[in-house]
This record gives C-alpha cells, sequence and structure tokens, in this order.
C-alpha cells in the first residue's frame, strides 16, 4: 500500500502542531455495485471498499480538546470534547464518532489530528465514512478498546444518523472496516452475515463519473421513498401468510401476485427493492463461480430499475451509463448511492480504465456542457492503524 499520505499526513501535523504524531490511521471510500435503497429495507448489497483513503495523524492531548488541521479544506479547527454539538461543519463527522465513543464508555481525553487523503469529499464514495472510521482508528491506537468490527461500523453509522443527521444505511460504515483488495463484499442487512468475494488476479478496475449534478439526501425524495416502502411492506403484511416486517420478507413470485392491488407509485417502488435483492443474490452466486462478467451484467438491469420504477435516476446519470456502454473495457455500469445525480459505478476490464475514462469524459462534456469528476480506483483493504 503506497503511504504517501501517512507521511504527508506527518509532515502536515509537525508544521501545524510544532511536534511528532504518535499513530496514524486510513480509511477507505466504497463503491455501492449492487442493492439500491436496499438497506434499509432490511435487504442484500453487493459493494466494494475502494482504494481512496482519509488518512490521520495524531497525538494525545492533556486536555479535553479536538484540534484538527485539514490539508483539503486547509482549516484548523478547535472542539471542546466536553460539549460537541452539530456545527453542519466537515469537522461534525469527527466529533461524531467521538461522541458515541464517549457514549459507549471509552475514554477519550483530547487529541491532535492532520487529515489528508485521495478520498474526495462530495464524489460519491463516501468520504463521510471515511473520515468517520479512520477517527474510530486513530483513537483506538491513541487511546486503546475493544470492539468488534461490525460494532465499531454501527458506531459510525450512529454518529452519522444521529450526530450529523444523515439517514444512511450501514453499508458504507460496513465497507469502510470490511474492505479487502481483490475482493467485493456481500451484505445482509438485516443479519448482517457478510463474505469478501475474490475476484481474481485480474480484478476489475472500479470507475466512478460523478455527473456533477448535486442530490440533498437528507430531505425531499429519500425520505419519500423511505415511507414509500414502507407502505409496500405493510401492503404485503396484511396479505400474506408470514410476517413481512420489510420488503425483505416478499419473495418476487409474493411480489408479483399482489402488486396489481397497489397504487401505481407503490408498486414500482416495491419491484424495484425486492427485484434488486435477487440481482444481488444472484450476483453473488455468479461471484462465487468465478464469473465477475456475470455478476457486471446484472448492474444494467438494476440502473434501468432505479430510472423507470425507483425513479431517483437522471437524464445526466442515464446519459452516463449509456455512454459506458460503449466505452472500451466495459463490463458493466449503474448509477450508485441515493441517486437523483451524484455518481455512476462502472467496472471496467484490469488495465483498461484510463481508455474507459478518457472515452467517456469528452463525449459527456460534449452532450451536457459539463466535465464529469472520473476516479479510477480497485477494490482496497478496510481501515488501519500504525504507530508512529
Amino acid at each position: 500500500m503506497d503511504k504517501t499520505f501517512l507521511t504527508t499526513s506527518c509532515s502536515l501535523f509537525r508544521e501545524k502542531f510544532g511536534s511528532d504524531p504518535t499513530a496514524g490511521a486510513a480509511a477507505p471510500g466504497r463503491v455501492e455495485l449492487l442493492g439500491n435503497h436496499t438497506d434499509y429495507n432490511g435487504g442484500f448489497i453487493l459493494a466494494s471498499a475502494v482504494d481512496r483513503r482519509v488518512w490521520m495523524a495524531g497525538k494525545r492531548l492533556p486536555e479535553p480538546k479536538i484540534q484538527l488541521v485539514s490539508e483539503t479544506f486547509d482549516e484548523k479547527v478547535s472542539l471542546a470534547i466536553t460539549d460537541l454539538k452539530p456545527r453542519g461543519h466537515w469537522s461534525d463527522y469527527v466529533a461524531g464518532v467521538v461522541k458515541e465513543l464517549l457514549d459507549a464508555g471509552v475514554r477519550v481525553e483530547g487529541f491532535q489530528a492532520v487529515l489528508a487523503g485521495d478520498l474526495p469529499a462530495g464524489s460519491g464514495l463516501s468520504s463521510s465514512a471515511g473520515l468517520e472510521m479512520a477517527t474510530a482508528r486513530l483513537i483506538q491506537s491513541l487511546y486503546p478498546y475493544e470492539m468488534p468490527p461490525m460494532e465499531l461500523a454501527k458506531l459510525g453509522q450512529r454518529a452519522e444518523n444521529d450526530f450529523v443527521g444523515m439517514p444512511c444505511g450501514l453499508m458504507d460504515q460496513f465497507c469502510t472496516v470490511f474492505g479487502r483488495e481483490k475482493c467485493f463484499l456481500f451484505l445482509d442487512c438485516r443479519s448482517l452475515e457478510h463474505q469478501a468475494l475474490p475476484l481474481g488476479e485480474k480484478a476489475p478496475e472500479i470507475v466512478v463519473c460523478n455527473s456533477m449534478v448535486q442530490h440533498a439526501l437528507v430531505d425531499g425524495e429519500y425520505k419519500a421513498r423511505r415511507e414509500q416502502c414502507m407502505a409496500a411492506a405493510a401492503f404485503f403484511n396484511d396479505r400474506l401468510d408470514h410476517l413481512v416486517e420489510l420488503l425483505r420478507d416478499v419473495s418476487v413470485s409474493e411480489l408479483e401476485a399482489h402488486a396489481t392491488d397497489l397504487d401505481e407509485t407503490t408498486a414500482k417502488r416495491a419491484r424495484h427493492i425486492v427485484n434488486d435483492n435477487q440481482r444481488v443474490l444472484d450476483a453473488v452466486e455468479s461471484l462465487r463461480a468465478g464469473d465477475v462478467s456475470g455478476m457486471a451484467a446484472r448492474m444494467q438491469a438494476s440502473h434501468n430499475s432505479s430510472r423507470d420504477l425507483f425513479e431517483n435516476s437522471c437524464p445526466e446519470l442515464d446519459l452516463l451509463v449509456s455512454l459506458a456502454a460503449d466505452a472500451p473495457g466495459y463490463l458493466g455500469a449503474k448509477l450508485s448511492g441515493g441517486g437523483f445525480g451524484g455518481c455512476t459505478v462502472n467496472l471496467v476490464e484490469s488495465g483498461r480504465g484510463r481508455e474507459f475514462a478518457d472515452f467517456i469524459g469528452p463525449k459527456f462534456k460534449q452532450r451536457t456542457g459539463n466535465k464529469p469528476q472520473i476516479h479510477l480506483c480497485r477494490p482496497g483493504p478496510g481501515a488501519q492503524t500504525w504507530t508512529l
């Protein structure tokens, strides 16, 4: 692993704080590959950590303060541990994790930390989860505590849900903790059963294309989709002879037997979730058989479902997916994450990521007038720490 950004963090720490850091940590971003909006429906997800990371270097402070410096934002922040409150600022992701650790009984007396890395904010790669888990791991080095990996992921989710105010599922933090090189990750969002699925020596590249269309998931459309999904689950619970708590509990055949009794919009939402859950399970079987292309082929069907049934795509995302199908090395493409803008995720043959990006970028700009941000990634490891 290239530790260039750890060296950068250490140098910046010495420059800003006048001493050497004693610990370092790094945590990756993630991409969703299959299973769009299935997480809060208790369903299944196929995702990957990526080899772009938030890096932190830090040191204990003998007073109850958090002092942060961000290379990205060129900013220095000081927070009182005794008075941690949301501020609508990037430091909330750090403060939220500290508060959750304190609530869990972890002793955190104070620390200084510097942030650097190549995981860009607002890129669709979940830099927030990377920052949360890098913070948790750095504090674990400075103030040792024991916590099972899945509990650490849940802690990061609580920080984002309750402190930051973003109603995300567990996928982001799960990937950031459990990432593996040359592996995709399967997660059952109800049982939390999970598995790393090896991709072989010629693992595909992951190309993330940011449409530059902004989306605000905290409000409006995201909330409406959740409510529609819960209404659909309640409908099926009244009609099926078994308990339906979430759409995870509805099979494809049960859906088709009763969906015509639903209103049109709710039926469309349910069809997307139930079928995307099945696509994940089918894709996992493909990967277990060593068939990466078979898994990737399901991404187009998932995108079409997001576009037509869940209605969380947009013209720019649809254009990116359409262009990808003609690009060199193409294996599969779909929107990724909440939708309503944001990014597409593309699987590309190993060694052809740059060629793919050079094809997509100019054509998208020609059609829209906007230059997309394109990030070349590979499946990468989860959060790690170092003693310096």
